[in-house]
C-alpha cells in the first residue's frame, strides 16, 4: 500500500497570537470575577462564591502563567520590549494584591488593575506581531 504523506510524529506548535487571546480571555474572566465579586460581596451571599480563595488563585495564576508564555513568546518573536513591560507590571498587580499591602489597597482594585495590564500586555504583544521586526544593524548601518 502506497502513502503519500506520512503521519506527523511532531508535536503541535503553540502560535504565540492563539496564546495571546487566550491569555486576554483569562485575564478578563480574572477582572469580572474580582470586579464582581468586590460588588456581590457587599450586596448578598452570592460573594461568598466569588471570595473563594481557590478560585481567585487559580484564576489568577491561569492568566499569569497563560500572559508568562505569551509575553516571552511574543518578546522572542517581535523583539519588542513594551507588552512585556506591560505585562509585567500587570503580573506584579496580581501578585500584590495577594499580600499585606494589596489587601491595604484593595484586594479586588489592586487585581482588576493587574487583570487589565495583562489584558494591554497581551494587546500590544498581538499589534507588535503584526508590524516588522526593527534589526539593529538597520540603525547601524546609517
Amino acid at each position: 500500500m502506497h502513502m503519500d504523506s506520512a503521519p506527523s510524529s511532531s508535536p503541535a506548535r503553540v502560535e504565540g497570537p492563539t496564546v495571546d487571546r487566550v491569555g486576554i480571555v483569562a485575564s478578563l474572566i480574572c477582572a469580572v470575577h474580582c470586579f464582581a465579586g468586590a460588588i456581590l460581596a457587599s450586596a448578598s451571599s452570592l460573594g461568598l462564591l466569588f471570595a473563594d480563595e481557590r478560585i481567585e488563585l487559580t484564576l489568577a495564576g491561569i492568566a499569569a502563567v497563560v500572559a508568562a508564555i505569551a509575553l516571552a513568546l511574543g518578546a522572542r518573536a517581535h523583539r519588542r520590549i513594551a507588552p512585556l513591560l506591560v505585562g509585567a507590571a500587570g503580573l506584579t498587580g496580581l501578585v500584590l494584591a495577594r499580600t499585606p499591602v494589596g489587601e491595604q489597597l484593595g484586594e479586588a482594585y489592586v487585581s482588576v488593575a493587574g487583570s487589565v495590564l495583562l489584558i494591554v500586555g497581551h494587546v500590544l504583544n498581538l499589534r507588535a506581531y503584526r508590524q516588522p521586526v526593527a534589526h539593529l544593524h538597520a540603525y547601524v548601518d546609517n
